[in-house]
C-alpha cells in the first residue's frame, strides 16, 4: 500500500487512497514522458516498448561471490535456462503433469533447465529427469 503525505491529504477526498478529482486529459503524455527504468535488456523488449530515453539498470554485483556451479551441471556450456511457474503453482493441480510437458518440450533443445517447482511438490516425482534438466524445490532467491 502506498502512503501519501499529510500534505497532500488536502488535495484528496476524506479517504487519502481515493482522488476526489476527475483525472486530467494530460495524465497519459505525463506519464509517458516521465522518466523511465527498466531492468528488461532491450533485446527481450516486447510492446508496448517503453518510452525513447528508458534507463536500463543492471546489477553488475548480482553475482558477486557465486560459486562454482553444482557438479550435477558437469562440463556443458549450454546456455542456462531457468523454469519457473513460482512457488504456488505446484499446488493449484498443475504438478507434476504440467511440469512433464515442459520438460519434454525441453528434453532435446540444446540448453541446460533449472526447473523451480516450489514447495507444493518433490522433484523425485517427477521421474527420471533428461540430462539436461534438472529440479529443485526452491530456486535463487535474493536476501
Amino acid at each position: 500500500m502506498t502512503r501519501t503525505s499529510p500534505s497532500a491529504w488536502p488535495r484528496l477526498s476524506t479517504s487519502p487512497f481515493q482522488c476526489s478529482r476527475t483525472p486530467s486529459p494530460n495524465l497519459a503524455p505525463t506519464l509517458q514522458s516521465a522518466p523511465t527504468l527498466t531492468l528488461v535488456p532491450e533485446s527481450l523488449e516486447g510492446t508496448p516498448t517503453p518510452p525513447a530515453g528508458a534507463r536500463r539498470y543492471r546489477d553488475d554485483t548480482a553475482n558477486e561471490g557465486a560459486g562454482p556451479l553444482p557438479a550435477w551441471w558437469g562440463d556443458s556450456s549450454d546456455p542456462l535456462v531457468y523454469v519457473t511457474f513460482g512457488s504456488v503453482a505446484g499446488g493449484l493441480g498443475l504438478f507434476p503433469g504440467f511440469y512433464r510437458d515442459v520438460i519434454a518440450a525441453l528434453a532435446d533443445v540444446p540448453i541446460r533447465v533449472l526447473l523451480t517447482i516450489g514447495d507444493a511438490g518433490d522433484p523425485n516425482d517427477l521421474g527420471i529427469l533428461p540430462d539436461n534438466v534438472h529440479a529443485e524445490r526452491g530456486g535463487p532467491r535474493r536476501r
